[in-house]
């Protein structure tokens, strides 16, 4: 699988307790795929699961639908470690780029964090 695009520095938000390290796309053959490297932020509580929206982007820098939601489930991220190198989510034909927000983590023990919509992810 071949790395087409990058987004530099990573993607965070004030308040998350997750960061996201690497955001990629990749293509194989005529099929392309986003892969997100997140981290686990919060001190003391394991996260479970995942929410993510993708918003495939144009090559006329248009969002293409209504961008792709994503669940990571069954982890087992520990504070301070990585998770979801290993998982490549579809985009549609027509992407060139893409931007990524967290909506939802599941910690543990069974509490959650929630995006408010007026939250933006930014470039580290």
């Amino acid at each position: 699988m071949e790395q087409i695009y990058r987004i530099p520095g990573g993607l965070f938000c004030a308040g998350a307790p997750v960061f996201v390290k690497e955001a990629t796309m990749h293509q194989q053959e005529d099929k392309l795929f986003a892969k997100l490297v997140m981290e686990n932020k919060d001190a003391a509580k394991k996260i479970c699961a995942v929410t993510v929206r993708l918003s495939p982007i144009a090559a006329n820098g248009a969002v293409i639908g209504d961008g792709e939601i994503c669940r990571y489930e069954n982890l087992q991220a520990e504070p301070g470690s990585d998770f979801g190198a290993e998982v490549y989510n579809a985009l549609p034909q027509g992407s060139c780029a893409f931007g990524a927000a967290v909506l939802q983590v599941t910690f543990a023990d069974g509490s959650q964090w929630e995006a408010e919509s007026k939250l933006a992810w930014h470039v580290q």
